[in-house]
């Protein structure tokens, strides 16, 4: 993969891939629930590529936020 400009950013994503290893709804679905956790966001429009990725999108649906540990841990990062 090429990083260029994000290059900087990749080490971050490493850290937060680590800490959520294990996390119910994996990396695609917690990152989604993220952005839907902030009061300010109505909606995410995100692309699926297949049915599984379609399904953790709809499952991120149910208005489960994440816990606010969890979001601090992330920011900190």
């Amino acid at each position: 993969i090429e990083k260029g400009r994000f290059e900087p950013l990749f080490g971050k994503l490493e850290r937060i891939e680590d800490m959520l290893e294990g996390e119910p709804d994996g990396v695609i679905g917690t990152a989604l629930r993220y952005l839907l956790s902030d009061d300010r966001v109505r909606l995410v429009l995100c692309g699926a590529a297949n049915l599984e990725e379609l399904a953790v999108c709809v499952s991120v649906s149910d208005a489960r936020y994440l816990d606010k540990d969890l979001i601090e841990a992330i920011e900190e990062i």
